[in-house]
Order: structure tokens, then C-alpha cells, then sequence
């Protein structure tokens, strides 16, 4: 709510959204509540999906929707950042520095729990908390009559092969 109340601070007419990952998410459920304001949208790696049923998630994911494991390896004994290249399916994709830089807000902050918190985000079923919400933006983006372009990085296993499920929204 606090992302639409700043842009209509803003005054815009139209715009044209550019979402990643869970931007790709956050972006159009905040557009959701200004109808007609977007003129256009590219969607990267992202994924609006309302599971109707249980999922199999990732080993990461899984982990960390372990009560008290997750905490406590995810706190602990890794990052979400430290193994992005190898997650990213290409070694060479993400130089340490960049992978520094990701990493850097959450170090430098204090907050070890924010990852974990954004991957306990991720639905996998349909009594998730996240899923409610998700099935409003997955109608938003449905009943949008506006062009939409999708790039995808097919290597990324967590999101990679969700392409198909992405075209689904944007008829």
C-alpha cells in the first residue's frame, strides 16, 4: 500500500513497470490498487502464482520453512548471497564483488533474518499466507490489456522454468 500512496504522491498519469524477481511480484500487487495507471510492463525471472495444491519447492526453500533449522542455518552457517553464482546456474554469471554488493544491505544492517523471511514468502500450497494475495495479483495481471514483454534467464533454477506458467498471466 505504501508503494501505490508514493506514487500517487507523485501525480503520474502512466507508467511503465519494470519488475524482477520478487519486484516482479511487489510491483504490480501495488499497481493493483491504481488501476489504469500502467501503459506497459516487462517482467524478469519472477513468478505470480497461487498454488491450488501442495508444491515442491526448492532445497533452500524447504529449509527454510523449517521451523527452528531454518532459522538457525540460514542466520548461522550461509547467506542467500554467498552461493548465488552456483544457484544462478552459471559460476561465472556473478564476480565475488557483485555478489558482495547483494549481500552487503543485509550484512551491514544487522537484519541476518531478512532472507529467510523472503524465501518463507514464496507459496507452496494453498493454505500459504502469501496465497491469497498472490491470486489478487494474479488477477490483476490477467485483466491487464497492456503490452507486456517477458525476458528470461532459462539457467536460473529456481525460476527458469516458470516461463511458461508467466505466459499464462499475459495472454
Amino acid at each position: 500500500r505504501w508503494i501505490n500512496e508514493a506514487l500517487m504522491r507523485r501525480k503520474l498519469e502512466k507508467l511503465s513497470f519494470v519488475g524482477q524477481d520478487w519486484g516482479g511480484i511487489i510491483g504490480p500487487g501495488a499497481l493493483s490498487l491504481s488501476p489504469g495507471l500502467v501503459q506497459g510492463m516487462v517482467m524478469m525471472n519472477t513468478g505470480i502464482f497461487a498454488p491450488e495444491q501442495k508444491l515442491q519447492i526448492s532445497r533452500i526453500h524447504r529449509i527454510a520453512k523449517t521451523p527452528v533449522l531454518g532459522d538457525f542455518l540460514i542466520e548461522n552457517y550461509t547467506t542467500a548471497f554467498a552461493g548465488m553464482d552456483r544457484v544462478q546456474g552459471d559460476p561465472a554469471s556473478i564476480p565475488q564483488d557483485v555478489k558482495e554488493l547483494y549481500g552487503r544491505p543485509v550484512l551491514e544492517s544487522g537484519n541476518a533474518k531478512a532472507p529467510l523471511a523472503m524465501m518463507r514468502l514464496v507459496p507452496d500450497g494453498p493454505d500459504h499466507p502469501s496465497t491469497a494475495t498472490m491470486r489478487e495479483i494474479k488477477a490483476y495481471v490477467r485483466a491487464l490489456t497492456v503490452p507486456v514483454e517477458l525476458v528470461w534467464g532459462t539457467k536460473d533454477p529456481i525460476g527458469g522454468q516458470r516461463a511458461g506458467a508467466m505466459l499464462e498471466n499475459f495472454p
